[in-house]
């Protein structure tokens, strides 16, 4: 936990007894590109965790996205990923992405301007975009 400070951007509190986590969560995001998912129960401080991770992949001068599970009566696919690619809008280029990121119009209404059109819908329906 080097270079983490008394209080932290949790809270006021020291971070403690999660180290071991913090290490292994850092470790697997400094070897990009990296996806981690952080689960468990509530309250069991998840949402510290990547507060903790964050900063200091922050001071690190590393960009980070995080998605977070919001509390919904019916699930949403995907939803912590799309939670976390609605804020990439500041690493998007401003063109030159795939045709098939269209895709994603729809759901990140907020970057619908600088992806490219949606790609056609196929006429076969058990065909994904990919092929």
């Amino acid at each position: 936990m080097a270079g983490l400070s008394p209080t932290s951007p949790g809270g006021p509190l020291r971070f403690v007894g999660r180290e071991r986590e913090l290490d292994l969560l850092l470790s697997a995001v400094r070897h990009p590109p990296a996806v981690v998912l952080v689960e468990g129960e509530a309250g069991i401080g998840k949402s510290r965790l990547i507060a903790e991770a964050t900063a200091a992949l922050a001071r690190e001068g590393r960009p980070v996205l995080a998605g977070f599970c919001h509390p919904l009566r019916e699930p949403f696919p995907y939803g912590p990923v799309v939670d976390a690619l609605g804020k990439a809008g500041p690493w998007l280029p401003t063109g030159g992405l795939p045709p098939a990121t269209g895709a994603l119009a729809p759901l990140l209404p907020d970057l619908a301007d600088r992806l490219p059109p949606p790609p056609p819908p196929t006429d076969d329906p058990g065909r994904s975009a990919c092929g």
